[in-house]
């Protein structure tokens, strides 16, 4: 009994079928290209101290406010406390989704890695790179010769996660992610969430409401 690419086995003299051949074949690809893992672990560090020291001082400011001033009305001191603690909690869970969610990441496949371009398929053949080859586009799909996958037209490359990625919106170099994925006003598919790029929107949108939560809680005390 011999050993397979697969991890199976195969009875001597019995020759593999096209089709498990076709699906292993992916298998015996190049190494995908290895991320900046440096600059990453440096973004998401940049990012984490940036969202915690954000929450960290309006926090502090807000709830700062009512213990020096005694003259605002309780209704208003509870209002601004209530809106800043919930404002980072959302912004914490946010960011755990943001570093925890996929944002559409093309993964080697059987299906993603089928009917290589001849192209691709002559350098892997003579163990060439494929340097100065461009991405091969083919109807609504295009193959990158980076990854070795066949995906959307509209997925992009990054140069930093050295991934594939569905629609792509931009490298973060705040938090060291990739930022993709549908909102519901995306022209295409409204209504649809996907990727991480839901975290991202809320962590912008809770940056935003606890500045005005910070603002409107020094007014009332009029400290400023």
């Amino acid at each position: 009994i011999l050993p397979t690419l697969c991890g199976q086995s195969l009875e001597i003299g019995k020759p593999q079928s096209k089709e498990t051949q076709d699906e292993s074949f992916w298998q015996t690809l190049p190494p995908l290209p290895s991320p900046l893992h440096s600059q990453r672990r440096l973004e998401t560090a940049r990012g984490c101290s940036l969202v915690i020291s954000l929450i960290a001082v309006m926090s502090g400011i807000t709830w700062g406010c009512f213990f020096v001033e005694q003259e605002t009305p309780e209704l208003a001191k509870l209002m601004c406390v209530v809106c800043i603690s919930c404002e980072s909690v959302v912004a914490l869970v946010c960011l755990a989704g943001l570093f925890g969610a996929s944002p559409g990441v093309v993964r080697r496949s059987a299906a993603a890695c089928a009917q290589l371009p001849e192209e691709v398929k002559a350098r892997l053949e003579l163990g060439e790179p494929m340097d100065g080859l461009g991405n091969i586009v083919s109807g609504e799909r295009s193959f990158c010769v980076r990854c070795l996958v066949w995906r959307p037209r509209k997925a992009h490359h990054c140069a930093i996660c050295q991934r594939c990625v569905v629609d792509f919106d931009h490298h973060c170099s705040v938090f060291g992610r990739c930022i993709a994925g549908k909102t519901p006003f995306h022209h295409e598919q409204r209504g649809c969430w996907s990727g991480n790029i839901v975290f991202f929107t809320g962590l912008i949108v809770m940056g935003n409401a606890g500045l005005l939560t910070t603002l409107a809680a020094v007014g009332m005390t009029g400290l400023c």
